[in-house]
């Protein structure tokens, strides 16, 4: 009994003294000059050595050490700037040819070599499921790069050109269409209508045909100079657009480009350049079944307009940012075969035991994207990024077609129909009348002298209300 006593009371000493030891480091104030910031964490970084385009991504050897900057790695800066971690980075590649992502750069994670990778690097499915990859920070699908050459100017066809062939058909419909509501309007006081039917068709084609160059004063009704004016203001517009665009056809500068779309550059069966060691060249023999032997792998940018005007390649297919950057320093030679078709975009990998910090630095991505830092970078980082080079090719075919001017046919359209549907109500009306009283006269017989002088003037009444009709 003793013994239980005196290790139950040694238990509850022991619990007092603890106590008392946490309540005095708990008063216990230490001065702030020995207080330590914990040991930051190294995080080993690897960047791509790249030899083209290093204004996204740089790295530069002064004998030393190397430098390592562009806008992919001042994002990456940006991002991590505020977690406890420090950066050691680790040039990829030789700095002759370009790194393979998959082989030079995101191998390294798996062999546990860096445990990152910040540069141009694809969000790709395949590469997906070996790293794991943060909130992407930048757009990047495929473009096609090719010569601009000059369209030579022949002027046998030219002067269609302003308007597509289906404004030229639309616009013969509504002047053939134009032309015959004039004629129902016209028939009966309009001498220029009247006579034998084949008078008639001439004079219709004639008034058809004569609206671009001559003014029609003959016109006698009221509808008929309605439907008219209508018809003439939307002649006035289509004449004015049709000079203007011819004028710029035969004028401004003719550079189109030699293939229009990635489906033309893959049917011409020319040989095409890809940047060395991106994923242009699984895609292409994968996704369009290129021929390994039309694939011509770049390494630096000096060999891409070399190879496109030597004939070498007939296009370049590359990343959107590298191109447009590649057509901004060749404005007056290079332009782009159609859109961008392909919708990949940039993020950094990072080996999947990371997964926390990868979630920290996709939420500072984002914080970035919303605070408009990412796009600032990004300006700052390209220099020809606002480079404009519309002065140097003519995009599109520049033709004026249906979609331009349906507003202006379909108000026209609009004002014949409703003309023409009350010329109809008031001649059916008119007709309705004079047959009413044709029967009433018949029927009645021959009056008495008072009765035939009352028929006699209701009757030049109808005739001047039938007269008054047909005027309107």
């Amino acid at each position: 009994m003793s013994r239980s006593l005196v290790a139950s009371l040694t238990f509850m000493i022991c619990i007092d003294t603890f106590y008392h030891n946490i309540h005095a480091l708990q008063n216990h104030t230490t001065p702030s000059s020995s207080l330590t910031s914990p040991t930051k964490r190294i995080l080993k970084v690897g960047v791509p050595w790249k030899t083209t385009f290093t204004e996204l991504v740089s790295v530069e050897n002064n004998g030393t050490n190397f430098t390592f900057g562009g806008f992919c790695v001042k994002v990456f800066e940006e991002a991590i700037k505020t977690l406890n971690y420090s950066v050691h980075y680790i040039p990829l590649g030789n700095g002759i040819t370009e790194p393979s992502y998959d082989d030079d750069l995101l191998r390294k994670i798996l062999f546990k070599e860096v445990d990152a990778v910040v540069g141009d690097v694809t969000i790709i499915a395949y590469r997906a499921h070996e790293v794991l990859f943060t909130q992407p920070f930048m757009d990047a699908g495929l473009l096609a790069v090719v010569p601009q050459v000059e369209d030579h100017i022949s002027l046998g066809f030219d002067i269609l050109k302003p308007f597509t062939a289906g404004m030229w058909v639309l616009i013969l419909g509504f002047f053939i269409t134009g032309s015959l509501t004039v004629y129902l309007l016209e028939r009966r006081k309009n001498p220029q209508f009247e006579g034998h039917p084949s008078r008639q068709l001439r004079s219709i084609v004639w008034f058809t045909f004569s609206t671009w160059f001559t003014n029609h004063n003959g016109i006698k009704t009221v509808m008929g100079r309605i439907v008219l004016i209508a018809w003439l203001f939307v002649t006035g517009i289509l004449y004015s657009c049709y000079t203007a665009n011819l004028s710029a056809i035969l004028t401004a500068p003719r550079l189109q480009p030699t293939l229009n779309d990635i489906h033309s550059v893959v049917a011409s069966r020319v040989n095409i350049g890809f940047q060395n060691g991106s994923y242009a060249e699984k895609y292409l023999r994968e996704y369009f079944r290129i021929d390994e032997q039309r694939l011509k792998p770049l390494n630096r940018e000096a060999e891409y307009y070399k190879a496109l005007f030597r004939g070498e390649v007939g296009a370049i297919i590359g990343e959107r940012h590298y191109m447009q950057s590649l057509v901004a320093k060749h404005c007056n030679k290079l332009t782009f075969a159609g859109q961008m078709f392909t919708s990949q975009n940039w993020g950094f990998a990072f080996d999947p035991m990371h997964d926390q910090l990868v979630k920290e630095i996709s939420m500072r991505i984002l914080e970035l994207s919303d605070e408009g830092t990412l796009h600032t970078i990004y300006k700052q980082s390209v220099p020809n990024y606002e480079k404009d080079c519309s002065g140097y090719t003519r995009l599109g075919s520049g033709q004026l077609g249906v979609y331009h001017f349906w507003d202006l046919f379909v108000v026209s359209g609009l004002v014949s129909f409703i003309v023409l549907l009350l010329y109809m109500v008031r001649w059916k009306w008119n007709a309705s009348i004079i047959a009413a009283h044709s029967s009433s006269q018949d029927s009645s017989g021959r009056g008495g002298g008072l009765e035939f002088q009352f028929r006699a003037r209701r009757t030049k009444s109808l005739n001047a209300i039938s007269e008054r009709g047909a005027n309107i």
